[in-house]
């Protein structure tokens, strides 16, 4: 069928449409709206492995012996400095693992970085700067090598994510440290032009002084100061020394708005070194996950405990009421008509004891009564032998004792022996 110019209009506008469909795509993938294509794990290799190439490359880079920084050594015996050995090891470590880059998504911003502001602190002379990318550096290839424990494998993505964001941590850090050291130098600068500029305002001052002793030097004050405002009519010298003074008094007011701004400056440097601090103190915190099922077993285990000391209790309350139970029951038993009638039939028997004519207390009367006629007879033996010499009467009195013992012993074998008969 011949196209007719309807069909070309309608052409005309579909192919316009078109245009402006590839506009608006353009647009979104400008902002970031369009919908992100999911690269192949070989192409996210191949990316990952050329940006460690350019980590190595900055690395290999750093001329510490050309650069403003100093590199100590730790020991003398070193072959170079402690910065340029563990640049050096850090090298080894990737020579060793050709893999290392291979999953460095996210912690790959923060390395080149580090490795950049590494090789400008030391270009510059930034001690802080450098120590601190330095650190995340070691740190950064630590984590990523393929290091995560085989018992935590099933939590190596969340670990990966939790070193991801604590290498960021380092970002902050480094770019604290950067502006540590520059308000450093900065202060120091100033502090070195001040005591220079300062010595010079002195040296004049004394001069100044030492002028107004002298007639010339207060001639010259005069002059000045009757002409301050008809400077054509001094003369070349006054006019020169005029000049001098200016400069000398321009310097000492600069000298004081220089330490104002150096004060300033030492506000700034202090509020540096507490944010400094605060990131370090966050570093201390390393990239561990737990697992977190364990709370619930936490939680769980804590149930159960609280079950079983109910159980406990339960149990205890049971045995408590029998108890009570028993006592109650014990009562019952100790004063019902068994038990009275038992106590009664005792109480029968010993008033029967007590009614008996030859009783115990009859024999301790008897045992009495013997004992003290004996003591009678044995006093009357005494009254005759009272002229008898000292050492008889100590032997009369051993022998009393003695036979008053045996006697009482023989009477309480008898109590005894009617005690077991009875």
């Amino acid at each position: 069928m011949p196209f007719t110019g309807k069909n070309k209009k309608r052409t005309a506008s579909r192919s316009s449409a078109s245009g402006v469909g590839k506009v608006i795509e353009d647009v979104k993938v400008a902002v970031g709206l369009a919908p992100q294509k999911e690269e192949s794990p070989a192409a996210v290799m191949s990316e990952n492995r050329s940006k460690g190439e350019e980590i190595v490359s900055t690395l290999r880079s750093i001329q510490f012996a050309q650069g403003q920084l100093p590199d100590t050594k730790s020991n003398e015996n070193q072959p170079c400095g402690d910065m340029e050995m563990t640049r050096n090891a850090i090298l080894k470590k990737i020579d060793n693992a050709p893999t290392i880059f291979d999953q460095i998504e996210g912690i790959d911003r923060v390395l080149l970085y580090a490795a950049r502001a590494w090789k400008t602190a030391v270009e510059d002379g930034s001690p802080n700067k450098a120590e601190w990318a330095m650190n995340a550096l070691s740190a950064g290839v630590l984590f990523l090598r393929d290091n995560i424990p085989e018992d935590q494998e099933d939590r190596k993505e969340q670990i990966l994510a939790a070193r991801v964001k604590y290498m960021e941590k380092y970002d902050n850090i480094i770019h604290t440290y950067e502006e540590i050291d520059n308000l450093e130098k900065t202060i120091r600068a100033a502090d070195a032009l001040v005591d220079e500029k300062w010595k010079q305002v002195e040296a004049f001052k004394k001069r100044l002084k030492e002028m107004q002793e002298t007639e010339e030097g207060q001639r010259l004050y005069g002059r000045l100061k009757a002409h301050v405002d008809q400077n054509d009519r001094l003369t070349a010298e006054e006019r020169a020394f005029d000049d001098e003074l200016g400069v000398y008094a321009n310097m000492a007011y600069a000298i004081d708005q220089q330490k104002d701004i150096t004060a300033g400056n030492k506000v700034q440097l202090l509020t540096a070194y507490q944010k400094a601090e605060t990131f370090r103190i966050a570093l201390n915190e390393q990239p561990v996950v737990y697992d977190e099922t364990i709370n619930a077993q936490y939680i769980a285990l804590l149930d159960e405990q609280v079950a079983h000391l109910a159980a406990q209790y339960a149990v205890a309350r049971e045995m408590s009421d029998a108890a009570v139970k028993y006592a109650a029951a014990r009562k019952s038993v100790l004063n019902g008509e068994d038990a009275v009638a038992i106590r009664s039939n005792m109480l029968a028997w010993m008033e029967k004891v007590q009614e008996e004519d030859y009783s115990v207390d009859t024999i301790s009367e008897q045992i009495a009564r013997r004992r003290t006629e004996q003591l009678e007879e044995m006093r009357k033996n005494r009254a005759v032998l009272e002229n008898t010499e000292t050492n008889q009467t100590t032997n009369f009195d051993i022998n009393f004792d003695t036979e008053l013992n045996e006697n009482t012993e023989e009477n309480e074998a008898v109590n005894e022996q009617y005690n077991y008969n009875t």
